[in-house]
């Protein structure tokens, strides 16, 4: 029982220093990440710099030349220039709102699967301790029940 006692506590430490190098990988992983959605909003900043200026030449182009050759969704779009610039930015938030929610979510499962394993490493532990001492109890009872059926006869 005393090994048993020895093992639980050197596999607590164990335990708790595997926990310290998860958490720290992930707090390495959740870096990086942050630093790579940040560079997509960037990616995506720029993109809606340059769409905004396509759109203004565009808008340019359409004046100087005859618009009702185009579709009737594309003159409603190009008839307006606010109509124009309220759409380009509305699909940016619209993108820039799927990065943050994707980059929440990653969030959200790098930290549960820190708890998970975690969790799991402890419930592991747990159930082979339990298992290895009923075993060392059983031990106990069977070499406990031979002493008193061995004492029964010697003293007949």
């Amino acid at each position: 029982m005393d090994l048993e006692m020895s093992q639980s506590e050197r596999y607590a430490e164990s335990i708790s220093a595997f926990e310290g190098n998860f958490d720290e990988l992930s707090k390495r992983t959740l870096e990086v990440s942050q630093t790579f959605f940040g560079k997509l909003r960037d990616y995506e900043g720029q993109y809606h710099e340059k769409l905004n200026n396509a759109g203004l030449e565009v808008l340019e182009k359409v004046a100087a030349s005859d618009v009702e050759s185009f579709p009737e969704e594309a003159r409603t779009l190009l008839g307006d220039k606010d109509t124009l610039l309220s759409a380009i930015s509305t699909a940016h938030d619209m993108r820039v709102a799927k990065l943050d929610a994707k980059e929440d979510q990653f969030r959200t499962d790098e930290q549960a699967s820190l708890a998970a394993a975690v969790k799991q490493t402890v419930a592991d532990e747990y159930m082979r301790n339990r298992t290895r001492i009923l075993e060392v109890w059983k031990l106990v009872h069977e070499v406990h029940k031979k002493e008193l059926e061995s004492d029964r006869f010697d003293d007949s």
